[in-house]
């Protein structure tokens, strides 16, 4: 990837959550973003995260592209 950002960056602008890192993605035309799961950056991307949730996260960040 060229053009990513790393979900810290959001978490530092007060925009938190997977989502609007995605939306943000595709907004800005980056190539993919970096969560930065066992950081608490309260984006909802964590090794904790179960099978469900991962799976609604992934079909969300797909959908956005």
């Amino acid at each position: 990837m060229e053009n990513e950002v790393c979900v810290y960056e959001f978490y530092n602008s007060g925009s938190n959550s997977h989502r609007d890192a995605g939306d943000s993605k595709k907004k800005y035309g980056y190539d993919g973003i970096e969560p930065r799961a066992q950081a608490k950056h309260k984006h909802g991307i964590e090794i904790e995260t179960g099978p469900a949730e991962r799976k609604e996260i992934k079909k969300y960040l797909r959908k956005v592209g």
